[in-house]
């Protein structure tokens, strides 16, 4: 960060795009990413980070990542209780007059 800020970067935008990396790939891999990146004189950014994650990943071939979400975990353990789906056939009577008995 301290390369980026001598640059003038936006360091807030730089930490979200580090931390949607950070969700989608471990730590460990993502500081990897970053030594690789710099160890390579490329210009301290995301992108260069998000494309060496990427091309590690592919090395490996590994599927794709998903993002976990970790920051939104709020609704994963809520208990869904199902609904009445008889209410469905009376709808379905009511609006055909010829099937009612």
């Amino acid at each position: 960060m301290l390369h980026a800020a001598e640059r003038g970067s936006n360091l807030g935008n730089i930490t979200a795009q580090l931390l949607r990396l950070l969700d989608r790939y471990s730590a460990a891999e993502l500081q990897a990413a970053i030594e690789e990146t710099l160890a390579n004189g490329v210009a301290p950014h995301q992108n260069p980070g998000r494309l060496t994650l990427q091309r590690r990943r592919a090395a490996r071939e590994q599927c794709r990542p998903s993002p976990s979400n970790r920051r939104n975990t709020g609704g994963k353990d809520k208990r869904v209780t199902p609904h009445r789906l008889d209410i469905y056939d009376q709808l379905a009577a009511e609006a055909d007059p010829d099937k009612q008995d």
